[in-house]
């Protein structure tokens, strides 16, 4: 079967479909990830079809209209009235990624589109071929939590929950309303009578959600169609081998404690920097910074602290005390299943939802904001993750249920099932 993936966002959202498009390959599908073009040696070096979206994910992120809307609110009033606007300033950024999409959509047999690539769906309806959506982050409505678009708000019980869901989605259409038009021009469609999360809903469409039950299982009151699978992990490839400059540190001392933000733009990473070696000598800890995005620098440090650019988390976080990041879906995963501690220090949308759901879990401390982190605050989150044996406990229980699965081969199963 010829199965194209949709996707889009940074190497964190892209890494989980990369992993279940080399599952289907496995098994004889034919399999094209569509993807912004900086990625396309990662996905073509994996051995996979490569489909071009011009969307840039750094671009998106340095957008200074998009850090506004995103991060320039402080509280969740102001941010849920201010969402239209967020979702109004991304699709002048998504002007080229419809036609990609459906451009990639041509001559496939089954069609796995990311939420965010919004109009996957539509491309699947009007080639009249099967489809999945799948979503990295809880998105449908329940009353067991509110919705992690939301910065965090009050505890107010299952109805709050239930409304701060719907009230993403209505708020969410009122700016994505030009899909319409683009539904309308390019594929002959007619315009939607309702929200498109209700559009989906209402055609009950299959949502595939790549994490961990263990993690965070599946809502009561969800519907028989939206499947909780398990992580997507991306093993690291045959012949990895990591730099002997690292493995020399990793030998000379204790675990080091791992402290990264991923694709998070800082708005001053030497701050960033400095703000993590200061926590790192509080607690006398060694550290591993990864630079990432963020920029944290490799230039004067210590000998206890060593930085790379980039290295597979599946090798390197089971060797670490604790792990440090932002939260994105696909870091955490990756965290929790190495069984360690992890401090979440959320930037926006979703990270914050994830942070509360690792201090629930027991598995670290309570997050804290990157706009509240201080040297002193991080100090202590990560005294209490290398020294609270219970918290250790819990997270090495964590990691044993998250190793156990095999989310890939469950989404598998669930898409033969469709394509059936």
């Amino acid at each position: 079967m010829r199965i194209t993936i949709l996707c889009s966002g940074t190497r964190g959202d892209v890494q989980p479909y990369l992993a279940l498009g080399l599952g289907l390959q496995h098994i004889g599908h034919t399999v094209t990830l569509a993807a912004s073009n900086v990625f396309e040696s990662w996905i073509r070096g994996a051995g996979l079809g490569f489909a071009s979206v011009r969307l840039n994910p750094q671009e998106v992120l340095q957008n200074h209209d998009v850090q506004q809307s995103v991060l320039g609110h402080k509280n969740s009033l102001s941010f849920f009235m201010h969402f239209p606007e967020y979702i109004r300033t991304l699709l002048p950024l998504f002007t080229n990624l419809f036609n990609d999409i459906w451009q990639a959509s041509q001559n496939t047999e089954f069609i796995v589109a990311s939420l965010t690539t919004l109009v996957g769906y539509d491309c699947a309806a009007k080639l009249n071929c099967p489809s999945c959506l799948v979503s990295l982050l809880p998105m449908e409505p329940t009353t067991e939590f509110p919705s992690f678009l939301l910065p965090p708000g009050p505890a107010l019980g299952g109805v709050y929950n239930r409304l701060t869901h719907i009230l993403v989605e209505k708020m969410s259409w009122l700016g994505m309303r030009t899909l319409n038009q683009w539904r309308k021009n390019t594929l002959g469609l007619a315009p939607l009578s309702m929200n498109l999360f209700a559009h989906w809903r209402a055609r009950r469409v299959p949502v595939l959600h790549a994490w961990s039950p263990a993690v965070l299982s599946k809502p009561h009151d969800w519907p028989t169609w939206d499947h909780v699978t398990g992580y997507w992990f991306l093993e690291p490839q045959a012949g990895f081998q990591p730099p002997s400059a690292l493995l020399q540190f990793l030998e000379a001392g204790s675990p080091p404690v791992y402290i990264g933000f991923g694709s998070m733009i800082a708005e001053d990473p030497r701050r960033l920097t400095e703000m993590a070696l200061a926590a790192l000598q509080l607690t006398g800890q060694r550290g591993i910074l990864l630079s990432g995005w963020s920029g944290l620098s490799s230039t004067k440090l210590p000998e206890t602290v060593f930085c790379l650019e980039e290295t597979p988390h599946a090798w390197l976080f089971p060797q670490m005390a604790a792990a440090v990041h932002h939260g994105g879906a696909g870091t955490l995963g990756a965290s929790l299943r190495a069984g360690i501690p992890t401090i979440v220090t959320p930037f926006l949308l979703d990270q914050f939802g994830w942070g509360k759901v690792v201090s629930n879990l027991r598995v670290g401390p309570k997050s804290i904001p990157a706009k509240k982190l201080t040297a002193e605050k991080l100090a202590a989150a990560i005294q209490i993750a290398v020294t609270d044996t219970s918290m250790q406990t819990r997270a090495a229980e964590i990691g044993k249920k998250i190793r156990s699965e095999d989310g890939i081969a469950n989404a598998i199963e669930i898409i033969n099932q469709i394509s059936a």
